[in-house]
């Protein structure tokens, strides 16, 4: 029994002078996830910050666009209406030729 009690001594000891190895290997393994913790936050606080401004030019450039539209529909209007009134006048013009043939035509 004595000497089953001087193994598991002998073991206990040989532990003991273990943990202060393993301890700080334990500490360094929590200071190592501590600091790539902190470093992910870092980095998804820069990335959100990047988005948030992202966002923010996205409504800018909403605002900006707005009149831009505004702009762009009255001159599709305008441009509607321009041909339209080209067509009118040359349906005009080949109605005024037509009775100056039709004049010339009787004078001949």
């Amino acid at each position: 029994e004595r000497a089953a009690a001087q193994t598991t001594l002998s073991e206990l000891e040989a532990l003991c002078e273990r943990l202060p190895e393993e301890i700080a290997q334990a500490q360094a393994s929590v200071a190592k996830l501590t600091s790539e913790e902190t470093m992910l936050r870092n980095s998804n606080r820069l990335r959100l910050e990047e988005l948030d401004s992202a966002q923010q030019a996205c409504v800018e450039l909403r605002k900006a666009l707005t009149p831009l539209r505004a702009t762009r529909d009255a001159q599709e209007q305008q441009l509607t209406s321009l041909a339209e009134q080209k067509a009118a006048d040359a349906d005009e013009i080949t109605r005024i030729m037509g009775q100056t043939r039709e004049f010339d035509e009787r004078l001949a």
